[in-house]
């Protein structure tokens, strides 16, 4: 593994990430691993209890797991070490450079806490205190700097120590409830209460099999929706990452053929192009609070038809910054889509530039473009010198 990591960094500039959460599941009975620290936190009291004095241990699929306390001082020293010696290593061999900082919303409310608190009390605060304690441990190697790694659940001060947050495990659908609409719907609301860097999983991330998993359906990733996933995650995403899925079987993958790989590689190269657009948007993002994806209304507060409560706050559109308005296909089966372009007295003639095809839309009203594969709605104001490069970078791609 080391030299895998090393070879990755060293010969090709990559950067490896991991994974970690605070729950810990016995490996006793693996054919294979280097150490039980289950056991160790088990023998050293080190998770959260219950009423009885034993360690709560709660399930998750066919595993259970026992809940680090974060309210114990030297299970807080002894997670620590375990991200410093397994994981940042201070640039040492095998050192990754980031991770998903996953979970932190199961703490029972009748659990029994080191410090004596009252576990529903601190059940909120808990995924606080553990992106704070893994940020922590990064500072004490001098990595701060190096190292990023993004959460989903969170508190109300979680962005003081989150470097970057991702928007849970959408279901592989495209519904306003759980599926596609809600990663940016999530993105758009969260990021006006502090979560300004933010992402999802491309694709989604459960899936459901009928029989498998005991219900009476299936949620299998279409081709389709990949592909519009990764539109969407190019303009609306800070880092740009796929995940396989809950299943690999019989849910569409970026390597299953020609078209998704070069659907793919053409939205990375889009990604690529937004990069130095983007970074003064990471700068304010990260010193005045302001998303990098924008709600309409943040920039356009006082139209009328963004006000309007009957257009349900607009969001199925977005501003990245100031200069791009993107509306993402999220339709299965769509090759249309419809946004609502602004009045803005800075635009040409007060008109919206179409991207893909250089048409100009009044502003002040409703646009509908056709966004086959490969051409989400994307606008800027005529006129606009850095929408008319950043036009000229997409096209390139």
């Amino acid at each position: 593994w080391n030299d895998f990591v090393d070879e990755l960094r060293n010969d090709h500039d990559i950067r490896m990430m991991s994974y970690i959460n605070p729950y810990f599941a016995d490996v006793a009975d693996k054919a294979s691993y280097n150490h039980n620290y289950y056991q160790e936190g088990l023998d050293n009291g080190y998770f959260v209890k219950n009423s009885d004095g034993d360690a709560y241990l709660l399930e998750s699929g066919h595993f259970e797991f026992g809940t680090l306390d974060l309210t114990n001082p030297s299970a807080r020293t002894w997670l620590k070490s375990m991200v410093q010696d397994n994981m940042v290593r201070a640039g040492k061999s095998g050192s990754v450079y980031g991770w998903m900082n996953d979970f932190g919303e199961y703490l029972p409310f009748d659990a029994v806490l080191y410090s004596g608190e009252d576990a529903a009390a601190y059940h909120n605060r808990y995924p606080q205190e553990w992106s704070d304690l893994v940020a922590e441990a990064v500072a004490e190697t001098g990595m701060s700097d190096e190292v990023v790694f993004f959460s989903r659940s969170a508190a109300l001060h979680s962005p003081e120590n989150v470097p970057l947050f991702w928007m849970g495990d959408q279901l592989v659908s495209w519904d306003n409830k759980d599926g596609i609409k809600t990663a940016l719907a999530g993105m758009l609301t969260s990021g006006l209460t502090g979560r300004t860097l933010a992402h999802s999983d491309i694709g989604g991330f459960t899936v459901v099999s009928e029989g498998r998993d005991m219900w009476p359906w299936n949620y299998h990733r279409s081709k389709e929706l990949l592909l519009r996933w990764i539109e969407l995650s190019a303009f609306s995403d800070v880092v740009f990452r796929t995940h396989p899925g809950l299943i690999l079987d019989g849910t569409a993958q970026v390597y299953d053929d020609d078209e998704s790989m070069a659907h793919f590689a053409k939205f990375a190269r889009v990604h690529s192009a937004l990069f130095d657009y983007r970074q003064p948007l990471i700068t304010q993002a990260s010193t005045l609070g302001y998303p990098v994806t924008r709600p309409m209304l943040l920039h356009y507060p006082m139209d009328e038809v963004v006000r309007d409560d009957a257009n349900g706050g607009l969001v199925e559109q977005f501003m990245l910054g100031d200069t791009l308005l993107v509306a993402p296909v999220m339709d299965s089966g769509a090759e249309t889509v419809r946004a609502y372009l602004p009045n803005d007295a800075s635009a040409e003639g007060g008109a919206w530039v179409h991207v893909w095809s250089g048409a100009s839309y009044k502003g002040g009203d409703w646009a509908e473009v056709e966004a086959p594969l490969g051409q989400p709605g994307v606008w800027f104001r005529a006129g606009d010198a850095e929408g008319e490069a950043i036009q000229a970078a997409l096209l390139a791609c």
